[in-house]
């Protein structure tokens, strides 16, 4: 069976998670996560996106995983079926 037919026929569609590693806004690596997207979605998958702008730049200097914005990001991780990430080079 074709991978696209196997998806579709999921009864839960499967989730993709993009995470953006980029500090700069517009970049090139978010540009591909966005041609990413538009490609899963339209084979039927739940894709979230995470960007490290997300994330507490203080309290990842400080290791406060207790932190909201880090509890969400491992969150979103842990409930992913796939991590797609995308950083400068």
């Amino acid at each position: 069976m074709p991978i696209a037919a196997a998806l579709a026929a999921r009864k839960h569609p499967m989730s993709v998670l993009l995470i953006a590693g980029s500090t700069s806004e517009p970049s090139r690596s978010a540009a591909l996560l966005d041609a990413a997207h538009t490609r899963l979605q339209a084979h039927g998958l739940r894709v979230q996106r995470l960007s490290v702008h997300d994330v507490s730049a203080d309290a990842l200097l400080r290791a406060d995983f207790s932190d909201p914005s880090i509890l969400a990001a491992v969150r979103q991780v842990a409930q992913a079926r796939a991590i797609v990430i995308a950083t400068p080079v």
